[in-house]
């Protein structure tokens, strides 16, 4: 009402100061996505070049299990 009245009265309405803004708990999906892609691919790279890299591919133990069965 205060402001109202000073509007009709023409007088100078002083402006407010802006609230400062709330903190907010937003996550940054992008950046939360890329870490968990950068995390799988390292596990990836981990896994290929493991300990267990030696023993081949599927199809290669398949390989050579029809080639032990023809021979």
């Amino acid at each position: 009402m205060e402001i109202i009245e000073q509007k009709a009265q023409n007088r100078e309405i002083a402006a407010k100061a802006p609230a400062p803004p709330t903190p907010t708990n937003v996550v940054d999906l992008v950046k939360v996505l890329q870490d968990s892609l950068n995390r799988t691919q390292s596990l990836k790279q981990k896994r290929a070049s493991g300990p267990s890299s030696g023993r081949g591919s599927t199809s290669a133990l398949v390989k050579r299990r029809r080639a032990s069965a023809l021979g």
